[in-house]
């Protein structure tokens, strides 16, 4: 789901998660440290039959390999993966849902398959950043060194300086802040050293370690540099909610403001005092505070960013006369679309309309229509989405918004509304779209038997769609299959899976059979490549659940046979 945000200062996210690459690389580091032997894979501790080739017939199915735990049956089935990257990313998988089921010893071993695996991937970048899912695995297993060792061996300056922030941050996370810190010490360059300071203050004061992060935010600095992350904790804090402590917080840098010497830094903290006012909702003062930023751009952007604060706040009419004292057109237009956007979230869609003949960008009006089109589909109204969507000029741009509305719609339980909106799309690929999501959201709703249904009609359609569709509505399905309705309709996507013999999404669905889901979902961040969600491996499966993992196990030996 392609989903609108409303857009922050991009000077934090830089600022926050920024790194510099830089075009210099270094030469690989060694790993030290002495090689332990790597120990036999669990399903590599028995014997696994020959197949030989008329076996794999209708009447005498190939059997896979002998198992009896969930690890065994994921094993084995990662290590039939003939994709290097692939195979990467599931072994790791399986490790971290053996290390958070208590068993390490089984994760470590598991690792050091990773390992070997991750070495043979030809693609640098790809190989790179399996070595530093690798490296936080080691963080879980509480092997820093080898993490740290792992991250090290990148060619590229850049990418070691990205994997050492990333295992602090964790470390930093876990509670581990002297480990954290000791990490941050190994990044030579000052800057980087600061950026990755940041993100540690910030994430440890959203986790509600508010005395940790300011800590480091008063200790561990250089001269200058403490005050923007003191308002990184205060920004953090007003997210929360804490408006209380924020205000105090971000008084004090107020006060200490005039002591920077440095204009760069100077105005960054001044960013940073604005961010935070807006979120307590200080505009007054926002404003008076916006005049002393020098550099124009920066400027604008913060006046762009009052404007959303004031919107949001019922003020739409301050925040209208504000926005047009911006100079530069793109700007004012972006800052218009957040205006829109926090009105169409807040429920406001006629006033957003009314913003919308403010915006003289073309696209911009479109993505505006579109984000309030979205925004009615979500409350089940599909008529007045229609509605909308017809404002938008170029009939050429109408079917890819119309689709994202049915998804809107299918995905609150307006099925039929869905239904009826998808029949007004005229582009058969995008209708296909359409009906794809509906097919989705009815799969995640327990509908199995009309999910499949639908799917069955995108027929003929390509196979790649094809695929994922299934695999999605295969997915919802397994994760409620329990159910007696729910069984019945699994073995109908088995057959289709039978059908386009889609090898990687049966073994997907072993993952999903073996593995607990994360009791905490965590939000995603895209600055941190790694498994977060992953669960906790089972110790045992259900008689059912065995006999379905059989099934599907039979199926990949079978369909890779017929592939040699």
């Amino acid at each position: 789901m392609i989903r609108f945000l409303q857009t922050g200062l991009i000077m934090l996210g830089l600022l926050i998660t920024g790194c510099s690459q830089g075009p210099h690389a270094d030469q690989a580091k060694p790993v030290t440290e002495e090689s332990k032997t790597e120990s036999e894979s669990i399903s590599q501790s028995k014997p696994s039959p020959e197949f030989p080739d008329n076996q794999t017939t209708e009447n005498a199915p190939a059997k896979p390999a002998l198992w009896d735990t969930p690890a065994e049956c994921a094993l084995l089935t990662a290590h039939q993966i003939e994709n290097p990257i692939q195979k990467t990313s599931m072994l790791n998988q399986i490790a971290l849902a053996q290390i958070h089921a208590g068993d390490e010893k089984q994760g470590r071993e598991t690792l050091q398959q990773v390992i070997k695996e991750a070495q043979g991937i030809e693609n640098r970048s790809f190989r790179e950043t399996a070595f530093e899912r690798i490296a936080l695995t080691w963080v879980e297993l509480k092997d820093v060194p080898r993490a740290v060792a792992q991250v090290q061996q990148s060619e590229q300056e850049g990418r070691q300086i990205f994997g050492l922030r990333k295992i602090a941050v964790k470390l930093a996370r876990m509670g581990k802040i002297r480990q954290s810190l000791e990490v941050i010490q190994l990044i030579d360059d000052e800057t980087n050293r600061t950026l990755s300071l940041n993100k540690i203050v910030f994430e440890l004061t959203k986790d509600g370690k508010v005395k940790q992060a300011l800590e480091i935010a008063q200790q561990e600095f250089e001269a200058e540099h403490n005050q923007f992350a003191l308002c990184l904790v205060a920004r953090a804090l007003a997210e929360m909610g804490e408006d209380k402590q924020a205000v105090a917080l971000i008084q004090q840098v107020e006060d200490s403001i005039q002591t920077i010497s440095d204009p760069i830094e100077k105005e960054k903290v001044g960013l940073g005092i604005i961010w935070v006012l807006i979120e307590t909702g200080d505009f007054r003062r926002c404003l008076e505070l916006v005049k002393q930023i020098g550099d124009t751009r920066n400027r604008e952007k913060a006046i762009g960013e009052i404007t959303s604060g004031l919107a949001k706040s019922g003020d739409l009419q301050q925040a209208l006369i504000i926005t047009q004292k911006i100079t530069d057109s793109a700007t004012r237009n972006e800052a218009l679309l957040n205006i829109i956007r926090v009105l169409a979230v807040s429920g406001k869609s006629e006033q957003a309309l009314a913003v919308v003949q403010q915006i003289e960008d073309q696209k911009k009006k479109t993505d505006a229509l579109n984000t309030i089109a979205l925004k009615v589909a979500e409350t089940g109204d599909g008529a007045r989405a229609w509605e909308i969507l017809q404002k938008i000029e170029n009939p050429e741009m109408r079917p890819f918004p119309l689709a994202l509305s049915v998804e809107s719609l299918a995905e609150a339980g307006a099925i039929e509304q869905a239904q009826e909106l998808m029949e007004k799309i005229k582009s058969p690929s995008i209708k296909k779209l359409a009906m794809k999501s509906i097919a989705e959201a009815l799969a995640e709703q327990g509908k199995g038997t009309q999910a499949l249904a639908l799917y069955q009609q995108m027929l003929p359609t390509s196979p790649h769609i094809k695929k994922v569709t299934l695999k999605k509505i295969a997915s919802a399905l397994f994760k409620q299959w329990q159910t007696d309705q729910a069984q019945n309709v699994l073995q109908q996507a088995i057959a289709i899976f039978r059908e386009t013999k889609d090898v990687s999404a049966l073994q997907s669905e072993i993952m999903l059979l073996a593995i607990e889901p994360a009791t905490e979902v965590k939000t995603i961040d895209l600055t941190e490549l790694t498994d977060l969600n992953v669960g906790t491996m089972k110790k045992s499966f259900t008689h059912a659940e065995k006999k379905l993992a059989n099934q599907i196990l039979e199926m990949i030996q079978e369909f890779r046979q017929e592939s040699q």
